[in-house]
């Protein structure tokens, strides 16, 4: 078809389109309406459409094949000439050659007044018309602000992810120079070098996983991490992680006790994520813990028995009783000899988010004040879950 003819219709029809690839990037636009910013190819579809960010697992189903249709009525949009509009927003999968999910085709049309919500009726004299026509102008003000917060958060996010990879290459090579020197150099250094080196060498890791933590939690904010989800026996997943955890438990004086239910079904799971998730929620533990403390793990299948829950509780932690999820985020340590670590609080983020890639959840409880227990959950396959049950 004509192209001039294809944009003539779309501008009569109040249309955009764009098609992404798999990955959510733009590969074609035609923009007749002005609803993207410029320079819209190769860009990520959270970067120039950032309200889609809370619909992620929307936009993965469509991808995955789960769903075939994604609509979103009412989005506010700003035109690049700076008008607020309101849009219906309209995804679904495209196909290669091979029938394969390619990308995304995405629609974005202009709604009329009459389209919106609550605009249908209006009375012959007019008198609902006036005050709506007031309401609409004293909300470009509000549109105006939202844009500009959306403005803010999206140089914050690029600020932050440049400062991480900046930061990442040079703690790397600290890291690298403090491992040759402790190894290698062992009789050049005397035990007053050699413990300076060794406070370096912690504070240098635990600057570079803070970097990494800040970087995964960009790309699930931006919807960019795909997982590879296969039966796994959570169980032997569980014991491989904290024996990676016993050399610092054991150098905190901490005691460690684990529970874990015989001949559970497998969960269907990213087995590198569920690591960083169960990795996560029990270096948040050891850090919360005092030395000396307790530190408890359990698994077991949930009563509902469709999930396989986790449990870490630490042994120092006091806070109100039933505090709600949105505490995650500020769960840090606080312990005598330790003041509170961004790092923590950044992991348990990262594992609420993983948990719900997964159709799973991270949630806490403390019913008695003292000491806080950490749950994560993963759902077992219909599949498995009826296979275990015979």
């Amino acid at each position: 078809m004509n192209p001039a003819l294809v944009r003539t219709i779309l501008k009569d029809r109040g249309l955009t389109f764009c098609v992404t690839d798999p990955d959510l990037r733009v590969i074609e636009a035609e923009d007749v309406m002005g609803l993207l910013p410029q320079g819209a190819i190769n860009l990520s579809l959270f970067e120039i459409i950032p309200e889609l960010k809370g619909h992620s697992r929307a936009l993965s189903d469509l991808l995955t094949g789960k769903q075939k249709r994604f609509e979103l009525i009412g989005m506010p949009c700003t035109t690049r000439e700076g008008e607020n509009i309101y849009s219906r927003f309209i995804a679904f999968p495209h196909t290669g050659p091979h029938d394969e999910i390619a990308g995304l085709i995405i629609l974005i049309q202009i709604e009329n007044d009459n389209d919106r919500p609550g605009e249908s009726l209006v009375l012959p004299t007019g008198e609902l018309d006036r005050p709506r026509k007031g309401l609409k102008r004293s909300d470009h003000p509000l549109q105006a602000t939202r844009a500009e917060l959306r403005s803010f958060d999206e140089m914050k996010a690029k600020f932050i992810a440049l400062a991480s990879h900046e930061l990442r290459s040079p703690l790397t090579v600290i890291a690298g120079y403090l491992e040759l020197l402790l190894d290698g150099d062992a009789d050049r250094l005397n035990k007053l070098q050699r413990d300076y080196l060794k406070i370096i060498q912690n504070s240098t890791r635990q600057l570079l996983a803070t970097t990494n933590d800040l970087l995964d939690l960009m790309r699930l904010d931006a919807g960019r991490v795909e997982l590879i989800l296969q039966p796994t026996d959570l169980a032997a997943l569980l014991r491989t992680v904290i024996a990676d955890r016993i050399p610092e438990v054991e150098a905190r004086g901490q005691q460690l006790a684990v529970e874990i239910t015989e001949d559970l079904p497998l969960v269907l799971c990213d087995r590198l994520r569920a690591r960083q998730i169960l990795g996560n929620l029990i270096t948040n533990a050891i850090h919360c813990t005092p030395p000396g403390g307790y530190i408890t793990i359990t698994l077991e299948q949930a009563p509902e028995a469709n999930n396989v829950v986790i449990g870490v509780q630490d042994g120092n932690i006091s806070l109100a009783p039933a505090e709600p999820e949105s505490t995650l985020g500020k769960l840090v340590a606080r312990s005598s000899n330790a003041s509170p670590m961004m790092q923590e609080g950044l992991g348990l983020q990262i594992a609420r988010a993983l948990a719900r890639l997964h159709g799973g959840k991270v949630w806490i409880e403390n019913p008695n004040g003292q000491g806080v227990t950490v749950y994560v959950s993963f759902p077992i396959p219909e599949c498995h879950l009826k296979s275990h049950r015979s």
